[in-house]
């Protein structure tokens, strides 16, 4: 017997025998003979083989080179002598041996190479795998013995090259040790089952139906690679088991299989307790139904939209239907979900739409229900990125603001004319375009004005028209759906359609309070369809905020029926995930805390229930004051100003409107986007004494105070403002520039900072901060 136990040294006494011969060898492999003793080749006799393998440990490259390729092409009479090598104490020796064998494939190696499989090193024993791959057949006799009886490392590589081999006879013992503890033996076994395939496919339907739930969870991904109708009786069963991530796994995979009985599978799912199982079985039913869906799917897009784009979803329903209601289940890329409502348009085809704000794959389910049947689709589409402005959204700590993409945003209010506002819409647009320009980011449509103007097609499809157009341009929209102004107006309350005189629900004359009673039946029905149906249509877009009702509770008048018509019209707004709001008129901040109604920033009390952001406060009419109004709300309430009726006759006056209020608008919204300014609470009663002819708005904070005064000073008037004991940095800034004009120092005394006002008109801002 052979036994190196040193390869051959140089003068300093170090082994120079290195791993990367080995690499040589395999580099020249192409060049070898693969098989056993080929004819034509040269006899070797025994002492030849060994005066060959001594030469593997041989200083000179090419030596150790042709001595490997000579024990090659000496097929079967080398194995002996490798094998002794293999089973000896030269480490690199048996690295060697390992190899050559695997190149020799002679079957009388597999026994020696398969008891060093366990072997200490780890390149030994997997080289040793690898030949055993490579001789094929014979080697799984010796593999399933080494994998029930080896230690561990051995039966990694037993079910390696099991799996390699892919014989069919090695089912049974690889799903036995799939069910064993170690983590990495059960993975491989499943794996290498997997690579068998099809005649592994009872095996692993055995191991679904075991008690152990590791082994199940294998066993059903194994199936799913395997894929094929063998594979989809097993899957079917899985939906059943016990563990949720096997039956996660089971629905995931049944997506590959169009059938009726994997659909009702699936549709059994959409009921699991597991709400992950619940997502998965809505987006296996969605790439089942991807190509129908999207061919009926004739909305806005294809199975492409940009990011806050919108999509639409959309059912045409076969002959007239009754009582019918649509919603659509939207699971985002990141697992999230969103329920929209449905709306039907005057040509009987039912719309659900929705802006995805996530990149990704985007999955949803269709539900229309109408005379008493049920019709449900699936379908799928991708949100791509993109620049457009993204959604608003409410933030509620610490006040009431809203924030779009991110950071905060102060909605700068451009008025409208008292003109027909359905004339044209390319009078809009200049409009829209001259508020891109001049600051403005804000118009409000009056629902009621628009829809009482022209008919439902013509009014809808305005609506949309500007929704779309003024999301490109940056441009977002108050949606107002009531006015309690328009029920003290006799001459527009005569054209509502809520109004008796046209067969409405409401008296015809002294509506009030009765139009906020939310008990009565026919009054709720009228408002609900139409408060449904906007928020169905409009509340898919991005740029929208919806005012339930302009002038609340003006001088009490919603009361004794605040409170709860307020409740219940919110809660109307369930799943168009846009802001909704109230505004009152100037002056009415006493009065909307009657009943106890609340509402947001301002200082009467806290917000009602339901998604009540900040107060729109109405302003005057002309820029200077209505600039000062809105910088008095963003200070003060975190609001936003609005105006009422102005002397505007026409969009002309409104483009000149938003030019002469320019550079105030875009400091203000500019400064409203500042982060820091929603990091303070509103706090009036800081401010402790105010010169006559002042108004005074205040946040303040840890240490920080900002004050917003309003009106007209000659310079040196004294403001007192409630600060803790210390000194003071004061900042005065120029809300018509955003500049600041001074800086200066001051100290708390008698509880108090002393401010002395720098000459201004309109307004200023003073920002005070602790030293």
């Amino acid at each position: 017997m052979i036994k190196v136990k040193n390869g051959v040294r140089d003068s300093s006494g170090t082994v120079r025998l290195s791993a990367w011969v080995f690499f040589i060898i395999l580099g020249a492999r192409s060049s070898f003979v693969l098989a056993g003793e080929a004819p034509g080749q040269p006899e070797y006799t025994r002492g030849e083989i060994r005066q060959l393998c001594h030469k593997l440990s041989s200083n000179d490259d090419r030596v150790r080179w042709r001595a490997a390729q000579d024990l090659i092409k000496a097929g079967r009479r080398s194995t002996d002598t490798l094998c002794e090598i293999l089973q000896g104490e030269w480490l690199e020796g048996r690295k060697l041996a390992a190899y050559l064998l695997g190149e020799i494939k002679d079957p009388t190696s597999v026994l020696p190479l398969a008891s060093c499989l366990g072997d200490e090193d780890f390149h030994v024993r997997w080289k040793c795998a690898v030949s055993l791959k490579r001789i094929g057949k014979p080697s799984v006799a010796a593999l399933i013995q080494v994998l029930r009886t080896g230690n561990l490392d051995a039966g990694y590589c037993a079910a390696w090259a099991l799996g390699e081999i892919k014989d069919p006879r090695a089912t049974l013992p690889l799903a036995e040790t799939a069910t064993v503890n170690d983590h990495h033996l059960r993975w491989k076994s499943i794996i290498s089952l997997k690579r068998i395939g099809p005649p592994a496919i009872e095996e692993l339907n055995k191991l679904l139906k075991g008690e152990q739930v590791k082994a199940r969870r294998c066993a059903v991904w194994a199936l799913d690679q395997l894929g094929g109708e063998a594979a989809a009786g097993p899957l079917l069963r899985a939906t059943s088991d016990a563990d949720e991530e096997v039956r996660h796994r089971a629905a995931e995979a049944l997506s590959k299989y169009d059938r009726p009985d994997v659909r009702a599978a699936l549709e059994k799912l959409l009921e699991d307790e597991s709400i992950s199982v619940r997502r998965q079985a809505v987006m296996s039913i969605a790439r089942l139904g991807k190509d129908a869906a999207m061919k009926r799917n004739g909305g806005v897009g294809d199975d492409h939209v940009p990011k806050w784009r919108l999509y639409e979803v959309v059912h045409k329903p076969r002959g007239e239907t009754a009582r019918a209601q649509m919603a659509v289940k939207f699971l985002t890329p990141s697992q999230g979900s969103r329920t929209v409502r449905g709306f039907c348009t005057p040509d009987g085809t039912w719309r659900a739409r929705i802006a995805p704000g996530e990149a990704g794959e985007w999955f949803y389910r269709m539900t229309f229900a109408a005379d008493g049947k049920t019709t449900e689709e699936h379908g799928m589409f991708s949100c791509d990125d993109s620049d457009l402005p993204g959604a608003l959204r409410v933030v509620d700590e610490p006040r009431p603001h809203l924030e779009a993409g991110g950071r905060p945003f102060l909605p700068v209010e451009a008025p409208l004319p008292e003109a027909d506002l359905t004339e044209s819409f390319a009078a809009w647009r200049l409009l829209i375009d001259a508020c891109r320009k001049h600051g403005f980011n804000l118009l409000r449509l009056d629902l009621q004005q628009v829809f009482g103007a022209t008919d439902r097609a013509s009014a809808e499809s305005l609506i949309d028209e500007l929704l779309a157009y003024g999301h490109q341009r940056g441009m977002y929209f108050v949606l107002t759906l009531f006015d309690e102004g328009h029920l003290r107006d006799e001459d527009f309350w005569k054209r509502s359609r809520f109004s008796a005189a046209n067969g409405g629900p409401v008296p015809a004359k002294d509506p009030l309070p009765i139009f906020y009673d939310p008990l009565s039946p026919q009054i709720a029905a009228m408002q609900e369809e139409y408060i449904v149906s906007v928020a169905a249509r409009a509340g898919g877009y991005a740029n929208v905020i919806f005012e339930l009702c302009r002038n609340f509770n003006t001088d009490g008048s919603a009361v004794p029926f605040a409170k709860g018509w307020l409740r219940r019209r919110l809660e109307l707004f369930d799943g168009c995930g846009r802001p909704v709001m109230l505004s009152v008129g100037e002056g009415a901040e006493s009065l909307c805390a009657a009943e106890g109604i609340g509402i947001a920033g301002v200082r009467a009390g806290p917000a009602p229930e339901g998604r009540v952001p900040a107060v729109s406060t109405q302003c005057p009419s002309d820029p200077a004051g209505a600039v000062s109004a809105a910088w008095l709300a963003a200070v003060g309430n975190g609001g936003f100003a609005s105006w009422a009726r102005t002397p505007l006759a026409t969009f002309e006056d409104s483009i000149r409107y938003v030019t002469q209020a320019e550079a105030r608008a875009q400091v203000l919204a500019e400064f409203g986007s500042r982060p820091d300014l929603y990091a303070l609470h509103p706090d009036a009663g800081i401010v402790l004494a105010l010169p006559p002819g002042l108004k005074a708005a205040a946040a303040s904070g840890t240490g920080r105070v900002l004050l917003y005064l309003a009106g007209s000073a000659a310079g040196g008037e004294l403001v007192n403002v409630g600060m803790v004991p210390g000194g003071f940095t004061v900042r005065w800034l120029n809300v018509r520039t955003g500049r600041y004009r001074r800086s200066e120092s001051a100290e708390q005394a008698g509880g108090a900072v002393e401010l002395a006002c720098p000459r201004f008109t309109g307004g200023i801002v003073a920002e005070i901060q602790k030293n």
